[in-house]
């Protein structure tokens, strides 16, 4: 008799939509928190959850996304891309398993020196457009932002806690309306002061375009 785990990978391949969601669910994080952690678009971390692979950028592209989600959910460096691989390869392989075999007659391609160089041109000026909107979104999208401590919402008896994460090195941080240094590498830290019961601790990245991320968390002291 199958165990359950033998069961569930039978009925549930693993796909990088697969592996991506239940990480996050494990990190309690949701598609949006980490596609601004990783720098990913949200619409390409959206369509390698639903396997839309036909909408996605360049595979050196993707595979940087891949790295970086990894990394963020503590998945081994490889393996996001590894799965990538083996659902495209398999993908061009069914394609092409359906394509006639028989009674195909194809037209004769002659490739020039003239048709190589257009070809590199097309292919280079696309690149370079897609580098450019790439780096631009970047700029414009709103900066990640990671609070280390505290983690999640807790329950102290301390008069103060420590509040400290990293952001955009270029991004101001706001604690409840209070600004916090950030140092060169984008880390910060500050001591906040706890009155008796709920305390909510807004922490907010602001970076130079006005674009924010914010994070809430509740400290409830005894």
């Amino acid at each position: 008799m199958k165990s359950y785990d033998e069961e569930k990978t039978s009925e549930r391949p693993e796909t990088v939509g697969v592996v991506l969601k239940e990480a996050r669910a494990k990190r309690k994080m949701s598609a949006e928190e980490l596609a601004v952690a990783a720098s990913v678009p949200t619409r390409d971390l959206e369509r390698l959850e639903s396997g839309d692979y036909t909408r996605l950028p360049a595979d050196i592209y993707v595979n940087s996304f891949l790295e970086r989600c990894a990394g963020e959910l503590g998945i081994q460096s490889g393996h996001l891309s590894e799965l990538y691989r083996q659902e495209t390869t398999n993908f061009k392989n069914k394609k092409e398993q359906r394509a006639p075999a028989a009674g195909f007659k194809s037209k004769k391609f002659i490739v020039t020196p003239k048709l190589l160089v257009a070809l590199a041109s097309a292919i280079g000026i696309v690149l370079l457009v897609f580098y450019l909107w790439y780096q631009l979104s970047n700029l414009l999208a709103a900066p990640f932002l990671v609070v280390e401590s505290p983690v999640n919402d807790i329950i102290t008896s301390e008069e103060t806690i420590g509040i400290s994460g990293q952001t955009k090195r270029d991004s101001h941080i706001f604690i409840n309306e209070r600004e916090v240094e950030v140092n060169a590498e984008g880390f910060f830290k500050d001591e906040f002061r706890l009155e008796a019961g709920v305390n909510a601790a807004e922490i907010r990245s602001v970076n130079r375009f006005g674009r924010q991320t914010i994070l809430i968390r509740k400290i409830i002291k005894n």
